[in-house]
C-alpha cells in the first residue's frame, strides 16, 4: 500500500488531516506527478517549486498557473 493511515498536523490552531504517499516505484515512463496547477493566489515562483520537486526526485513536472479565479 502506497498510502499511509490518516495523519494530522496543526496549522494556525486547526488540525489538518493528510496522508503520506510513497513514490518509490517509478521511472521516467511511469512518473506519479505529471503536472502541478498553481491556484490563482499561489505565491510560489516556479523555480521554488522545481527545486522542491528535484529534491524529491521529480524532474519532468509541468507547472502551470490556473486561469480560473476562486469566484
Amino acid at each position: 500500500n502506497n498510502i499511509s493511515p490518516m495523519m494530522f498536523r496543526a496549522v494556525c490552531g486547526n488540525l489538518i488531516p493528510y496522508f503520506e504517499l510513497k513514490f518509490d516505484n517509478f521511472n521516467e515512463e511511469n512518473e506519479p506527478i505529471l503536472e502541478i496547477i498553481k491556484g490563482p493566489k499561489n505565491k510560489f515562483i516556479d523555480q521554488e517549486i522545481r527545486i522542491f520537486l528535484a529534491n524529491n526526485g521529480f524532474y519532468n513536472v509541468k507547472i502551470k498557473s490556473s486561469k480560473s479565479s476562486y469566484r
